[in-house]
Formats: structure tokens, sequence, C-alpha cells
């Protein structure tokens, strides 16, 4: 239990950009697992409730084949569904191409359970590889601007920076959504940032936007070479 309220108070002061809490990170000999472990916990809570969530969406959704029943039923009694009534063969194409139709796009009415099982596991993996990723370069570019952190205690502080993650717990109710949790997770990074570097506001700012401002750059640069290749390709036809 003490383990629990441990990770609890340290999501909830990086929640609220305590910076006593980056702090108390920062300087823990065990950041690195402690991030490691937070993460685990945010992305599996999140995507076990989830799957809650889509279970109390299905208890709600209709059956599909009664949604599919119904409107066959109000198709029929359209004056174009009984003049094509009087065609069996077009009777015999019409119900291949509707079958067809539900079979592909009848999904989107369901309730994708297997997806979101599936999230159990993936979910904590994309946020743990998120995190090293943008640690590893969010660390580069502090240094460069005169960050005074290590790389491990980097990766601590913007490891409990994912506590909004946690927000998306939620959605678990059917239907919920929630937006800006992006944006206060990239402040509670900056945050993180700036403590576990010893940073100046300003500079800490510019580290923690860099790594995205290089990703938009590049992939604006591939874009385009892209669509360039893409042109070149289409004209030598």
């Amino acid at each position: 239990m003490n383990a629990i309220g441990e990770y609890l108070n340290l999501g909830l002061g990086a929640l609220f950009l305590q910076e006593e809490t980056y702090a108390r990170m920062r300087d823990d000999s065990r950041r690195v697992v402690k991030g490691l472990i937070f993460i685990l916990l945010v992305g599996v809570i999140v995507a076990l409730l989830a799957v809650v969530g889509k279970l109390l969406e299905w208890s709600t959704t209709p059956d599909l084949s009664n949604i599919r029943n119904i409107v066959l039923e109000e198709m029929r009694n359209t004056t174009w569904f009984r003049e094509m009534a009087r065609s069996p063969q077009a009777m015999q194409q019409f119900q291949q191409g509707y079958d067809l139709w539900w079979q592909f796009f009848g999904g989107l009415f369901g309730v994708n359970m297997l997806g979101a099982i599936a999230n159990v596991i993936t979910n904590p993996i994309v946020l743990i590889l998120r995190w090293l990723v943008y640690g590893v370069v969010v660390f580069v570019f502090a240094r460069m601007l005169g960050g005074k952190g290590t790389l491990s205690q980097t990766l601590g502080c913007t490891a409990i920076a994912f506590a909004p993650e946690a927000l998306g717990a939620a959605q678990f109710l059917p239907f919920v959504q929630l937006a800006g949790i992006g944006i206060w997770g990239l402040i509670c990074t900056y945050v993180g940032v700036k403590v576990s570097n010893q940073m100046m506001p300003w500079r800490a700012f510019w580290a923690t936007l860099l790594p995205f401002i290089v990703v938009g750059v590049i992939t604006i640069l591939f874009g385009c070479i892209g669509g360039f290749a893409l042109s070149a390709l289409g004209g030598g036809r």
C-alpha cells in the first residue's frame, strides 16, 4: 500500500505541476525504475478501464443484427424497393450488395472489444517507447541549451510528466471524450525538463518544444520528397 501511495502522490504532484515533486524524483536514486513502473501503471490502468468502458458501451448498444433487420424493413416500405422486388435478378443482386456492405461496414456500429483488450498490452508499450525516445532527445537539447541534469534525471522527471495520460481513464464511461490532455502533458514535461536539468524557464521551454519541431520539419521534408518522387514517377509515364 505504501508503494501505491507513493506512486499516487508522484502522479498527483506531477499533475498539478508541483516542482518539489519533480525535484524529489530527480534526486531519487531509483528514478528510472520508478519512472518505468509509473508509466506501466498509467498505461495498464487506462487500458483496463477502457475495457470496462467498452463493456458498458456494448451493454447499451443495440444488437447489430437487429439494426440490420430494421434498416431492411424500412427499405422494404419504399416505392423503389417494391419496384425492384418484381425482378428476382435485381433482388438477388441487391441482397448480395446489402450483405457485402454490412460485412465490411457493419463493424462501425459495433464495439471493438478485441482492440480494447489488446490495448492492455500495447498501450503501456507505446507509452514506454514514447518516454524513452523523447527523454533521450530532450536530454540532448537540454544539454545543448545549458542543462545540468543527467539522462537518468531527465528520464525520471519526464516519466511522471505522463501523469495527465491517467485522465484518459475517465473515458471508460461510454461516449466520454476528454480534450486538452496533450497540452497538459506538454506543460508537465516542461516543468520536468526545467527541474531535472536546473534550467532557466525560457531554455527549458525551447528544450521541451525542439524535439516536436524537429520531428515536424523532418515529416514535412519527407512528405515533400515523397510528393516530388511520386510526381516524377507519374511524369515519367
